[in-house]
């Protein structure tokens, strides 16, 4: 059976981290290991039932994204990190079919399907990696659901490319996923994994999307064709723009 280690980056917000660990928990195929890294300003409370299930990392406050997820990915000890964030979840065969893509094809990486919950309570599709290596290229200029709580890949290849961009304020799963298309990286999509983001009240980062937009259009034009750099550009411009406007 693939060893997968579960990697959960938080910051003050114990309660969405609870509902976190707790899918995680429930998987019908489970983890080898959870690693939670706090890296919040006051420390994460976890209740007892779940803090004899984790590893709990405590970190100095406001790391970032790229960094907490570093970290967890060098302490793991299983040959695959699945990384979730703590706002999010996911459904109880996740890691059941991602490990059976795992077992199945030569994937590196494998991708879930992201739903999100609607208006009614119900959980609705909202995006859905590609499988074609093409259109996985459009990573370069949009966001086609490849993220911090779908995603599970080879520990080797997630090394050899530098893990996550410790550097950017935002796009560092984008920046991801772009470095492995560039390695060779098989990057393969299970629908049936489900990973569901969950809305709530939090900080706004729209200014660090931009700044992370622009950085990650620096880092990989050379990379990129004409058409992928011009949509990068206008997508860029786009949300510029609309910062100012706010």
């Amino acid at each position: 059976m693939v060893n997968i280690s579960v990697i959960i980056p938080t910051f003050d917000r114990s309660e969405l981290l609870s509902r976190a660990i707790s899918s995680v928990l429930q998987q019908t195929s489970p983890a080898q290991e959870i690693i939670v890294v706090d890296n919040g300003v006051n420390d994460a409370f976890v209740d007892h039932y779940y803090r004899k299930k984790i590893h709990l990392i405590r970190t100095a406050p406001r790391l970032g994204p790229g960094r907490s997820r570093n970290l967890g990915a060098r302490t793991a000890n299983s040959s695959f990190l699945a990384f979730l964030d703590d706002d999010d979840i996911w459904e109880p065969d996740y890691l059941r079919h991602s490990r059976h893509t795992l077992e199945n094809t030569n994937a590196d990486v494998v991708v879930g399907q992201l739903k999100k919950i609607g208006t009614d309570g119900k959980t609705i599709p909202y995006k859905m990696f590609p499988s074609d290596i093409k259109m996985q290229r459009s990573v370069y200029f949009r966001s086609p659901g490849f993220g911090g709580q779908n995603i599970i890949i080879k520990k080797e290849l997630f090394f050899k490319v530098g893990g996550f961009d410790e550097e950017m304020p935002a796009s560092v799963d984008r920046d991801l996923a772009a470095k492995i298309i560039e390695a060779g990286g098989n990057i393969v999509p299970q629908p049936l994994s489900v990973a569901v983001l969950c809305g709530h009240d939090s900080e706004r980062v729209r200014d660090r999307i931009v700044h992370g937009n622009i950085m990650f259009i620096r880092k990989h034009w050379q990379k990129m064709s004409w058409f992928e750099l011009f949509k990068a550009y206008r997508a860029y411009s786009k949300r510029r723009k609309k910062l100012r406007l706010i």
